[in-house]
């Protein structure tokens, strides 16, 4: 007699595990590589905005600007949507001219958490990328060594001072007292003088600071508000080396009510709003050292006749720049690599063109620090002479009209321009 073979219980319940084991699985692998191509493309699109921006100003108003990037990942990351392993397999797979993007929030303690186990090896990469530019065989001449060179036109007469300036670094004097603007400032052919911007930052500006020394320079440090107080010990080492220190703002916000502005900053700012932004920044700077040179820079170069007023009747200068070092830029729109050699040549080339003016860089850039020796050096052997701006009375840096001047006067009102 035949008896049916009946399905055992067990065996049911062991196949229907293995049936939902399978399937969450492959949910859970379907989830994490949907996750990390999330995180790539946002990566992505930073790298292509990045390239893309006709300006520093179109690349902080980016969506994809890399602050924004890893805010938003850190948000995801704090909610549990995005795991560290995903961000590092992204970095892993990112091309180093690409990383450099990412350098300052990859260095933020705020991030970390975001990095993981892969914090120390993705700086390390970093940090062997930038040694490879670095040139141990170059000898970036001081004082000791220095001999005369001949410009490439007549200079102007320069007068010495005794506040820690050595020979190689002149000073160009500024009479701000009926304000000052200056785009290449007043420089005669055959000076240059170095700015940097975004200052002071903990990972970096150290890093410039140790180049104008080394080299016997000094430059003009226009700091933000906010980075002066993360960072006053930085700032009093700017101070101690005998740089001057101008303002750039709070906040970094664009100030004057224009178009380009509220794409920048998501709303309209008052007149009243950019000034007391203004006055920030320069307030952080005396509360720190105790004095801060009459000298500002708009962020982004953006400007209304309502704010150049201000600055005009406080007794503040105004300073623009005519050599840009794009040291922001990771590639240039083409997709060439925008490197430290390539930055190099790029601000000497413009230099060799306009035989004077005020180079911009960043102190809170990489690239610029690295490039720093060999620039100086390079301008040097090129006949330059390397000035650092000064105010002709050295009372006014403790007695700041910028802070103490009224926003409006009694007719005064405030207008909303556009662009």
């Amino acid at each position: 007699m035949n008896v049916s073979k009946r399905n055992n219980p067990l065996d049911l319940v062991f196949v229907w595990a293995l049936v939902f084991i399978f399937i969450g699985g492959f949910f859970t692998l379907s989830g994490c590589t949907n996750r990390r191509s999330e995180v790539s493309q946002r990566f992505d699109d930073s790298v292509s905005q990045n390239q893309a921006a006709s300006s520093y100003a179109d690349w902080h108003a980016a969506p994809a600007h890399s602050e924004k990037v890893f805010s938003t990942l850190l948000s995801q990351f704090n909610r549990g949507d995005v795991t560290s392993k995903d961000v590092c397999a992204s970095l892993a797979d990112m091309k180093i001219e690409d990383l450099t993007l990412f350098e300052n929030e990859i260095r933020s303690t705020e991030m970390q958490p975001l990095l993981g186990d892969c914090d120390q090896e993705v700086k390390g990469r970093l940090d062997a990328y930038w040694q490879s530019f670095k040139k141990t065989d170059e000898k970036v001449e001081t004082k000791e060594d220095q001999a005369p060179k001949e410009a490439p036109a007549p200079k102007a007469e320069t007068k010495k001072t005794s506040q820690n300036l050595e020979d190689l670094s002149h000073i160009h004097y500024v009479d701000v007292s009926q304000g000052y603007f200056a785009v290449t400032g007043d420089l005669l052919p055959g000076q240059v003088a170095l700015t940097f911007d975004d200052g002071p930052s903990r990972e970096t500006t150290p890093e410039v600071l140790e180049a104008l020394e080394q080299a016997n320079v000094h430059a003009t440090f226009f700091t933000l508000g906010n980075a002066v107080r993360a960072n006053p010990e930085i700032l009093k080492e700017v101070a101690a080396q005998g740089h001057s220190i101008g303002s750039h703002s709070t906040t970094h916000r664009c100030l004057p009510a224009k178009r380009i502005c509220e794409k920048q900053n998501g709303y309209m700012m008052s007149v009243t709003d950019a000034i007391k932004d203004i006055q920030g920044g320069h307030q952080a700077i005396r509360d720190v050292l105790g004095w801060v040179d009459p000298f500002f820079r708009f962020p982004f170069g953006e400007s209304s006749p309502e704010l150049k007023s201000f600055l005009q009747r406080s007794g503040t200068g105004e300073f623009y720049w005519s050599i840009d070092s794009n040291d922001w830029r990771a590639r240039l729109p083409d997709g060439t690599v925008y490197d430290v050699d390539m930055m190099i040549d790029n601000v000497m080339k413009e230099l060799g063109q306009r035989k004077r003016g005020i180079i911009l860089m960043h102190d809170i850039q990489r690239k610029t620090a690295t490039a720093l020796p060999t620039l100086i050096q390079k301008i040097r052997d090129a006949g330059y002479e390397l000035m650092v701006f000064r105010v002709k009375d050295e009372q006014i840096r403790y007695q700041s009209g910028l802070l103490t001047a009224k926003i409006f006067k009694a007719s005064q009102t405030e207008r909303v321009g556009s662009r």
